[in-house]
């Protein structure tokens, strides 16, 4: 195993804004943790200049908690007198009688949007299809090298019609409220080059650090599941054991002490493993350049338009195309980085099928789920709420989680919204009054862009060890597995290269293609509606309507259609 790489100055990516303080203040040492302390106070006594920090008495501060502590409390409580999926229609109803003032985008703007979406006009349209992927990134880390071999890391913003699209799509077609992202982020639009209208959207981001699942498969923490099931059998026929002894007052103490030395030794074994899975975990999500977090990412965002998902399994397209070279290249160019792996989680993970399943050898379905131990996010009036309170309550917890900017320009704080709700929540002992988790557990999806990328990631090898897969990711090869499958267009030479995966390592039962296996169900059920054409009868997601409509009127029509 390869020694942990020391962070240096050197090695270390540094943000325009901490060169400046680095070279006006004149700092001498070059020490890596020394330094994140000092721009961190440098930050902070710069942001108390701007935010003095107010004295409460001792009876204020009991008020401020206890008015929040109110507010929360009463919003998780109609939460769970309601369910999930009307709650989320809630949201979206706010978020979308909010848009205009909140984005800055005019009635016009959406309208056009609306109108460049897909639309099908026959059953074999999927197949003149041609996707192309608009980088719409707002900001972006852009290696630079200068004449004489430095390198540094410029950030660039980004301000265009298509980043506008890309919002827009995003809170209008999806009945999840838009809650932004973390870390690293890229931003597609995924067009049709021959009709130039939108297929769907995609955002890229930092991989999540809290999925197990994930984490048990790429970081070594995966017990074998015989062994499980001796540990099982074992801990069954002690208790039989000690049992039949009482029964019969006559115990065998030579058998019971060789099945305890036998559950010891697997137990041993499966503690070992889970403690090395977690030493490299932390390795991996820990700071500095030596950190292979920095090589993983999080599909955060996969989303079709409609109809074009619903009719030929568009939300398929979408997932493969996050694992296009395009991709991969874009996430190189712009962070310094090879991109490894990439990981999703299922919106809705009570479901037997998601848009991910049926997608092998690309995406890897781990066969579980997360946790659902994810706080519930509030509404936006209320989480506003909570920013105030902690900016009086905790003005240095405010300022980390939501000022504070490290050496590179990055947040501080990863996963931001989340970590202030739930300290909130802590701090307040919301927990003690009612149940502040979603309880959603959701599906889990891996896929390796290299075939050894675990042994990479666990610093078992370097990166130039890195093996590439088999399948072929460039995004034209990829869109001809979503149109015809491990058999290849029946018009054109079959590629021997997927047929070859299907039939020795997948086997899968059905080799014909996403689009065309979603297709022929719409087709058998027309037939057995005694329709005559499927794609007048497919409904079309849009919540532009809500900007008319009352709460109840939104809730009727579009409850039925949430996680659809």
């Amino acid at each position: 195993m390869s020694t942990k790489k020391k962070q240096t100055f050197d090695s270390e990516k540094k943000s325009d804004a901490f060169l400046r303080w680095y070279e006006e203040s004149q700092i001498k040492t070059k020490d890596i943790d020394t330094l994140r302390k000092m721009y961190s106070d440098y930050q902070y006594k710069e942001w108390l200049k701007l935010n003095p920090i107010k004295q409460y008495t001792d009876e204020e501060k009991l008020k401020l908690d206890e008015d929040l502590k109110r507010v929360i409390i009463k919003e998780l409580q109609h939460l769970s007198s309601i369910g999930i999926e009307e709650y989320m229609v809630e949201h979206k109803w706010k978020e979308i009688k909010d848009f205009h003032i909140e984005h800055k985008i005019t009635p016009e703007e959406v309208e056009e949007v609306r109108k460049l979406m897909w639309s099908p006009k026959g059953r074999s349209d999927y197949r003149s299809i041609e996707p192309e992927l608009l980088l719409t990134t707002d900001d972006a880390n852009i290696q630079h090298t200068d004449f004489w071999g430095k390198t540094d890391y410029r950030q660039r913003v980004v301000d265009n019609k298509f980043l506008k699209h890309w919002n827009i799509l995003r809170v209008f077609i999806s009945s999840s409220r838009h809650d932004g992202a973390i870390g690293r982020q890229l931003h597609y639009l995924v067009r049709d080059k021959r009709t130039q209208t939108y297929l769907g959207i995609l955002c890229i981001q930092s991989s999540l650090r809290n999925i197990k699942p994930r984490n048990d498969y790429l970081f070594g923490g995966l017990f074998d599941k015989d062994k499980e099931l001796r540990i099982i059998e074992l801990k069954n026929s002690l208790e039989i054991f000690d049992e039949l002894t009482q029964i019969s007052n006559q115990p065998d103490k030579k058998t019971k002490r060789i099945q305890l030395k036998k559950l010891k030794d697997l137990e041993t074994e499966k503690d070992k493993i889970y403690k090395e899975s977690r030493r490299i975990y932390k390795k991996v999500f820990g700071s500095g350049a030596s950190a292979r977090q920095l090589h993983m990412a999080n599909g955060q965002t996969i989303m079709g338009t409609q109809p074009f998902s619903r009719t030929f399994n568009g939300g398929k397209l979408l997932a493969l195309l996050c694992l296009s070279d395009q991709v991969a290249k874009d996430w190189e160019t712009r962070f310094g980085e090879k991109l490894v792996t990439v990981e999703t989680t299922s919106l809705y993970g009570e479901k037997e099928q998601t848009q991910y399943d049926g997608l092998k050898p690309f995406w890897i379905n781990l066969g579980e789920k997360t946790s659902g131990v994810t706080v519930i996010k509030p509404s936006n009036d209320v989480y506003d709420h909570i920013k105030r309170w902690m900016k009086r309550r905790d003005p240095k917890s405010y300022f980390r989680h939501l000022r504070e900017k490290n050496i590179n320009g990055q947040n501080a704080v990863r996963e931001t919204k989340n970590q202030l709700i739930t300290k909130t929540y802590q701090r307040l002992k919301i927990k003690d009054v009612v149940n502040v988790y979603t309880n959603h557990k959701r599906g889990v999806y891996v896929s390796k862009l290299y075939e050894n990328a675990e042994l990479f990631l666990q610093y078992k090898i370097q990166e130039k060890d890195l093996i590439p897969q088999k399948f072929d990711t460039s995004v034209n090869e990829l869109v001809n597995f979503w149109k015809f499958g491990f058999q290849g267009d029946s018009k054109k030479a079959k590629n021997q290269k997927l047929l070859d995966i299907a039939n020795n390592k997948i086997k899968h039962s059905n080799k014909n293609s996403p689009a065309k296996v979603r297709l022929q169900y719409l087709i058998d059920k027309a037939k057995e509606n005694n329709q005559s054409h499927i794609i007048e009868h497919l409904p079309t997601d849009w919540y532009g309507q809500m900007q008319q409509l009352t709460m109840d009127e939104s809730k009727k029509l579009y409850l039925s259609g949430v996680g659809r």
